[in-house]
């Protein structure tokens, strides 16, 4: 019974049940010879030869041969089993991140082949900042439609940090935002040629507790409520060209920074 909770854990810890098996009886008998270290692990001896040489790899049993004697195995300390684990723990957090910095990539092709679009949801601040990151990745101008005062309200930060990144790689922006006080002087005040704004002439607008980006094919939404921050990607041929003709009409409609300076 001792020894089936034994295998049960080692199993536990990354082994099949007969790698588990064999190494167990190592660690109960100590140095043995192949047949009888198959035998106490109740598996075949040729079996037994094959999971002696996986052990030996994963660095957990030792092969010993002096000369005119039979080879014997001696299991190494358990502690490289928690060596193991946590080398395999930060393979797969590297392997995460990698996937994660090309899952976009990866689900832009998916909806190429497929035709469907890719919709992907993120939750409060880091989901927040996960959305605006997500755009740097652009090759493109990218545009958006935002509120000033609700965006440095709710993300100030967040956004502050996103706007010097984006500087830094070079990802040029244009903005539709309303025409209020504050973002007159935002506009006044911009001096960056990666970056243009201009106002949508509407100051009876109410404030916009959302904005938007087009960029690379998809779309992005960001609500801002007092509940919760909620973030929202899709990714789609038809409905980014939709939304980038429509910003692009806007655009030529909304009123410029020669056009504020003058009044």
């Amino acid at each position: 019974m001792e020894s089936a909770i034994f295998v049960d854990q080692l199993t536990q810890s990354g082994l099949t049940r007969d790698q588990a098996a064999l190494y167990g009886a190592l660690l109960r008998k100590g140095a043995l010879p192949a047949r009888e270290a198959a035998f106490e692990a109740g598996i075949g001896r040729t079996l037994g030869y094959a999971l002696l040489e996986q052990l030996i790899e994963m660095g957990l049993v030792t092969k010993i041969k002096e000369k005119g004697s039979v080879a014997r195995f001696f299991p190494a300390h358990p502690s490289v089993l928690q060596d193991r684990i946590e080398a395999q723990q930060k393979s797969a957090e590297r392997a995460a991140a990698t996937l994660k910095s090309v899952l976009p990539d990866l689900s832009s092709l998916y909806n190429l082949a497929t035709g469907r679009p890719g919709i992907r949801f993120y939750e409060g601040m880091d989901g927040v900042r996960e959305v605006l990151f997500n755009s740097l990745s652009s090759k493109d101008t990218i545009y958006t439609y935002a509120d000033m005062e609700t965006v440095d309200g709710y993300v100030g930060d967040i956004n502050e940090e996103y706007v010097r990144a984006r500087l830094k790689k070079g990802v040029a922006k244009k903005l539709l935002v309303p025409d209020t006080p504050a973002a007159r002087a935002e506009l006044l005040q911009n001096t960056s040629e990666l970056t243009e704004i201009r106002l949508i002439p509407n100051k009876d607008a109410p404030p916009l507790h959302a904005a938007m980006e087009i960029y690379d094919g998809k779309i992005s939404y960001v609500t801002f409520t007092k509940d919760m921050l909620v973030g929202t990607i899709i990714s789609d041929p038809a409905i980014y060209s939709l939304h980038r003709f429509l910003f692009e009409e806007q655009w030529k409609r909304a009123l410029a920074k020669e056009g504020v300076a003058r009044a």
